[in-house]
């Protein structure tokens, strides 16, 4: 990250900035994981908790749930199934949907990764503490203005475009 160096090079890649504390966030939580016996990938880790909180739901439910393209959610549900944490059964009233339920060792894998998430809320409220926001509102406050406010029509209102 050299060449972040100066003021303006800083601000104009927050992209890269977010991307970065991702992964960093993400590498850190994925060896907690490893020491708390949580086999799933981190990236996974919202979607066994939405079906830990409502058995029987479909791709398309998780999918509305969680915000994400159907064809994301299907390949985690993929890789869950893979991992012996879930298990798609037919739909008893309707012949074209599946629904997904945790096998046993999905409820055990549920279960560890809700201690560990009420963990990790008390651990991220010291870091907020400690840099002196609440990180997640403040993320929360820039994607809606930005999806209010697109950074095309942002620039086209400065004339830069």
């Amino acid at each position: 990250m050299a060449f972040l160096t100066d003021h303006t090079t800083k601000q104009a890649y927050l992209g890269k900035a977010a991307h970065d504390l991702v992964r960093l966030t993400s590498d850190q939580v994925a060896d907690i994981y490893d020491r708390r016996q949580i086999i799933i990938p981190v990236e996974l880790s919202s979607t066994l908790h939405s079906l830990s909180l409502k058995s029987g739901s479909s791709l398309t439910e998780i999918a509305s749930t969680l915000g994400l393209p159907h064809q994301l959610v299907a390949q985690r549900v993929r890789k869950l199934i893979s991992l012996g944490l879930l298990e798609r059964r037919p739909d008893a009233t309707d012949g074209r949907r599946f629904e997904l339920h945790l096998t046993d060792y999905g409820h055990d894998q549920a279960d560890r990764l809700r201690v560990c998430m009420r963990d990790m809320s008390r651990v991220y409220e010291g870091l907020y503490e400690e840099i002196g926001c609440d990180l997640p509102a403040i993320l929360g406050a820039a994607m809606k203005a930005i999806r209010d406010h697109s950074l095309v029509d942002r620039f086209e209102s400065r004339g830069l475009l």
